[in-house]
């Protein structure tokens, strides 16, 4: 799996249609299958932090005195959990493809393999990060593991349908962390979804295809109203039919023009039950002809 993985991965490059850049550290150790595991974090909760409380790889934004995205992803490691990436015990396997956190900021993620004997000893920052540990790669693969995020449907993707279909449950995988830091977090429940999820699925995505693809295809389920099963089900046709087509990113492709279809839909509906209804007053109300003045 190591070997597929360093295969996969990209040299660095800045992704220059982004204003604003971050770059991330994957942390690997062990060299088999079975002992591979991968590093996450639990970010600290702080007033205003929109990503609090969420499982993560270290890192954070690009600054102007780091020499490469590279350096940004070892530095903020650093900072965030004492964990130091140079080569004397980590070699540096290479990058993924960038992938745009928003429409201005571009995550670049690095990948590190421990050389070293002894995993050092993780120290988070406790105003950054609440808590760190490894977890098993084929744990994280595990389809078994499956689980959802629920979250309120919020933002311009998703219009007011959050309010119409209820909140959206997010595909996640459910884990614990061993050798975690502080040590109280030991056997701490993770759950990885969103960004993170698929930053390492498109990491892990030559190990095990299956992930990747109940993961892409199946990224969001509304839930809790009467119209959420239908627009569920609908949901799912239209992704297996551009899957069959070999569109890209089938599922946010189906988000966007899924949206933009339905609200035009709700659009044609409100104004046919405005006709229909004038037209019902007209009926049972006509007006005289008596009334109506010659001129």
């Amino acid at each position: 799996m190591l070997k597929k993985i360093k295969a996969s991965l990209v040299k660095e490059t800045v992704h220059r249609a982004a204003p604003r850049r971050a770059a991330i550290a994957c942390v690997l150790r062990g060299e088999s299958d079975e002992e591979l595991e991968v590093l996450f974090i639990r970010r600290a909760l702080n007033p205003g932090d929109r990503w609090g409380g969420h499982v993560a790889f270290p890192g954070g934004k690009w600054e102007d005195g780091d020499a490469s995205l590279r350096a940004t992803a070892a530095r903020e490691t650093m900072e965030e959990i004492g964990l130091d990436l140079r080569p004397a015990s980590f070699e540096y396997l290479g990058k993924t493809d960038d992938r745009m956190a928003s429409r201005e900021m571009a995550v670049s993620c690095h990948v590190f393999h421990q050389t070293a004997r002894d995993t050092p000893r993780l120290a988070v920052n406790p105003s950054e990060v609440a808590s760190a540990g490894w977890a098993k790669v084929q744990h994280v693969l595990d389809p078994a593991n499956g689980d959802r995020v629920v979250v309120k449907a919020t933002g311009p993707h998703f219009l007011y349908f959050g309010d119409i279909f209820g909140p959206i449950g997010f595909y996640a995988i459910r884990f614990k962390i061993r050798d975690a830091a502080p040590p109280a977090a030991e056997g701490e429940d993770y759950k990885l979804w969103g960004l993170t999820l698929w930053l390492t699925i498109a990491l892990l995505d030559g190990a095990d295809a299956k992930l990747a693809r109940d993961a892409w295809k199946r990224p969001f389920l509304y839930q809790g109203t009467r119209l959420a099963p239908l627009h569920n089900a609908v949901l799912s046709a239209v992704i297996d039919g551009l899957e069959v087509l070999g569109v890209k990113n089938a599922a946010w492709t189906t988000l966007v023009v899924g949206q933009v279809l339905l609200t035009v839909a709700a659009v044609l509906a409100c104004s046919l039950a405005l006709y229909l209804t004038c037209a019902r007053c007209f009926a049972a109300h006509p007006v005289p002809a008596s009334s109506v003045k010659n001129t």
